[in-house]
This record gives C-alpha cells, structure tokens and sequence, in this order.
C-alpha cells in the first residue's frame, strides 16, 4: 500500500512548489488491496481503448452548452479567472478531462485539452492534478485553429492559478 510522505517538491528553476505531498510507489510484487490508490493505478496502466458494445446512439453524444468557450468570454476581455470545483467525468466528452467550475459567463464546466492539463501540471509542479480542486485558474483567450470548421476562433489557455 502506497504511504504519504512529507517532501519537498522544487522545478527545475529552484522555486518550492505549496504542494508537498506525494505518494511513494509500492515496491515491486507489493498487492494492490482493492479500492487503494495502488490498486487504482494498477487499472489504469495499459487501460487503453476499449470497444463499445451493443448500440451506439448518436443522441448520446450530443452535450448540452454547459462548457466554457473563449467564444463565450465578451469580446474586449482577454483574461479571466475561474475557481475549480472538481474533475468530472461527462459521457460523450471529447476533452481528456473536464474541470467543474463556479458557473461564469453562465458555464459550469471546463474542458481541457492536453495543452492545458500539461500547464496545469508545471505551474502546480507534480502529476496530481486533484491539488487544484478549491483554487483558481487564470484564463487567457487567445485565436486558436477551431479543426471542426479550419477557421480561427477563441480559445483558453490556463496561464496561472492561485
């Protein structure tokens, strides 16, 4: 079973991360009890693609406007500040990850790309990104290639956090 213990994380510039607990890797052939961070690990590695079964609905897929968008920040604004609730699972998402946000310009919900959640994860310096649930993220728009469409549109860029 993985124990916590209390180290300093520091980024290649020197700078202390507040985030300061980590979690040691069991030692090889150790057992994953069931329901431990271990054992939550262990499935993840290798999970890999999976094949659907049964029916696929098209319905199924089609999300309700619950995401914030750069398309929905007025335009003149450039930045903006969002506090993170959680990290949520929604069924049909096409972003590897969606942050439950306090609702802001009427969106409850922050998908993000690989680009953000790869930012995330330097200005926090560490893999866990749950330490992030209860702070706030800063937002800059930005124009981005929309590849639905080829045109370019406004876009999020996690730019800080606090």
């Amino acid at each position: 079973m993985a124990k916590e213990t209390e180290t300093k994380v520091v980024s290649p510039t020197g700078k202390a991360s507040p985030f300061v607990k980590q979690a040691e890797a069991p030692k090889p052939g150790t057992p994953a009890f069931p329901g431990s961070p271990a054992a939550a690990a262990a499935a993840q590695i290798g999970a890999g693609p999976r094949q659907i079964t049964g029916p696929v609905f098209a319905s199924s897929f089609q999300i309700e406007d619950v995401y914030l968008k750069g398309s929905d920040i007025p335009q003149g604004i450039t930045q903006t500040k969002v506090k993170v609730l959680a990290f949520v699972q929604i069924p049909g998402s096409r972003s590897p990850l969606v942050a439950q946000i306090e609702t802001v310009y009427g969106k409850s919900y922050l998908p993000l790309n690989k680009t953000n959640i790869k930012q995330i994860q330097t200005l926090i310096q560490q893999d866990d990104l749950s330490v992030i649930v209860g702070h706030t993220l800063h937002l800059t728009v930005y124009m981005v290639n929309n590849p639905s469409n080829n045109q370019m549109s406004r876009g999020l860029y996690v730019t800080g956090g606090e």
